[in-house]
């Protein structure tokens, strides 16, 4: 087989760096930021990539860039490319933490930021002295869409689903808690009845006035009084601490924050499901980088969950009465 020399020395390796970031954000805009280059350097590199593959590769679309099938061909052998472009250079196929100089972008609800931030920022900067490491409050639909545009690298949080074009993997599990102002006049105990009879406040992205303990007391002809809802774990702690009224929380929450706040940690007098923790990122394109941060956080959280196990103060869980 003739080998055009000329045509292998146009694919240089800036042209497979800019295929890559496109194929991982789907937004030239984004590629330029994660490149460190100008938004029309990317763009004309995809004209030149376009001229030299013979394929659109991409399709705008009002939301963005979406790959062509040839496109989808040829990212395994472009990751291969500059795996092998490393190799020849000397350069490690890993990812460097104490080299990196990287910036990466964490977004979820505030559980995140307050359960991870402060250990998690210890730990990344022992290990990547010269990144940087940022939480934003972005949540649900709004998270995964700032992921496929490349803002942020890694959501966090609860998602039931996850769409085609994302990758999920589980960092923990939830239990639920209840809580009340230390000193409150009927708790403890807290049990169904009193549970009931108190004023509640809960967490809702949306503004709602109803959650999952809800729909747990729902098909039991039970219901409780909401009479606030906020967007912040945070902001319901301290409205437990100044009030009669009990909220439940997720109990890393709890057990990070209740002391401050002057809270007593209840059990739920019902059986609430838990919920996973996970962390989502656009699946499909290597990051070593990623992979590197998700296994210190999974280090970092398995360490807190034995922590806990070996003090004994798992939350037990309680059986759902049949009645009242």
């Amino acid at each position: 087989m003739d080998i055009d020399l000329n045509h292998i020395r146009r694919f240089d390796g800036a042209l497979l760096l800019v295929f890559r970031e496109l194929m991982a954000t789907g937004q030239t805009t984004a590629a330029a930021r994660r490149l460190g280059l100008t938004q029309s350097t990317v763009s004309h590199a995809l004209r030149r990539l376009r001229d030299l593959t013979g394929d659109p590769l991409f399709q705008r679309r009002p939301d963005g860039l979406t790959p062509t099938p040839r496109a989808h061909e040829l990212l395994p052998i472009v990751v291969e490319m500059l795996r092998l472009s490393q190799a020849l250079k000397g350069e490690p196929g890993e990812f460097d933490p104490a080299a990196s100089t990287r910036h990466f972008r964490i977004a979820g609800p505030d559980i995140v930021s307050t359960v991870l931030a402060g250990p998690l920022a210890h730990r990344f900067a022992q290990h990547a002295p010269n990144a940087r490491l940022s939480f934003g409050f972005i949540v649900g639909a709004a998270a995964l869409e700032a992921l496929r545009r490349g803002e942020i690298d890694m959501a966090i949080g609860h998602f039931p689903s996850v769409p085609r074009g994302f990758a999920a993997s589980t960092l923990w599990e939830e239990e639920f808690v209840a809580i009340a102002r230390k000193g409150h006049p009927r708790f403890p105990p807290l049990d169904l009845a009193g549970y009931l009879a108190a004023d509640h406040v809960l967490v809702s992205f949306s503004g709602r006035f109803t959650g999952v303990v809800d729909r747990v007391l729902q098909p039991l002809g039970l219901a409780r009084r909401v009479v606030a809802s906020f967007p912040l774990f945070l902001s319901v702690f301290d409205a437990v601490a100044q009030s009669d009224a009990v909220a439940a929380v997720p109990y890393s929450l709890c057990e990070r924050h209740a002391e401050t706040f002057g809270l007593a940690r209840l059990p739920m007098p019902i059986a609430v499901p838990g919920f996973p923790i996970v962390s989502v990122r656009r699946a499909g394109v290597p990051d070593g980088g990623y992979e590197w941060l998700e296994a210190l956080i999974r280090r970092m959280v398995a360490e807190y969950a034995d922590e806990i196990e070996a003090r004994g103060e798992w939350p037990p869980r309680q059986p759902v009465p049949a009645a009242v």
